[in-house]
């Protein structure tokens, strides 16, 4: 089983700051941790969302954004990817990656952005309007070629474009099934370039 270790506590890839910033604001929210550990296990990505949360809100606080955002992005950021309850487990748990997949098969993962809310309610969370538009535009890109609104630039909402950023550092460096983490610095260096190519958002790579 992957990452039954505190994802946070892992000083190789996460700064001691941002640690701190994410068990402080776990603690002030009363966020309970463990509540996204089924989503997060089908797919071998434990502690995804604790350690996005952490690394949207601190780059939000060094972005010099008010603690009133940074506490809808902290929540939207942890709670991204639950409308993942709602796709196929096969079509969670493989190595391909999205658009390699059959387009209906695509579509089937790409209502995951739509569904955390009712997924959400289910669960019986009632997150902030900002915290709900984040979760929605996570998977934008900055050249407007993502999903599902293919929003460009500033259009897509600073949340989006921080747990993007986020979420993908720690993809990137995360051990999966099927390959090793990236060492951090190489990590960024990737995001350099997506952010290049016009996946990222280049002023939030750089802080």
């Amino acid at each position: 089983v992957l990452r039954l270790k505190d994802p946070l506590a892992d000083s190789r890839r996460i700064p001691v700051s941002v640690r701190a910033y994410g068990e402080d604001r776990m603690h002030r929210l009363g966020i309970n941790r463990d509540i996204v550990l089924p989503v997060e296990a089908i797919d071998g990505t434990m502690g995804h969302s604790i350690v996005t949360a952490s690394l949207s809100g601190a780059l939000a606080e060094a972005l010099g954004l008010d603690e009133a955002f940074q506490k809808d992005i902290f929540e939207g950021a942890f709670y991204h990817d639950v409308g993942r309850k709602n796709v196929p487990e096969h079509l969670l748990n493989q190595d391909d990656t999205v658009t390699s997949l059959p387009e209906q098969d695509q579509r089937m993962i790409r209502v995951h952005v739509e569904a955390a809310p009712l997924v959400l309610s289910t669960m019986g969370i009632h997150l902030a309007p900002e915290a709900l538009l984040a979760i929605e535009s996570h998977h934008e890109r900055f050249d407007g070629s993502g999903y599902p609104k293919a929003l460009s630039g500033e259009a897509i909402p600073m949340g989006g474009r921080l747990i993007r950023v986020a979420s993908e550092y720690d993809h990137l460096t995360s051990p999966r099934q099927f390959r090793d983490g990236w060492e951090p610095t190489a990590a960024i260096v990737e995001m350099k370039t997506s952010a290049d190519r016009g996946i990222l958002d280049p002023k939030i790579v750089a802080a």
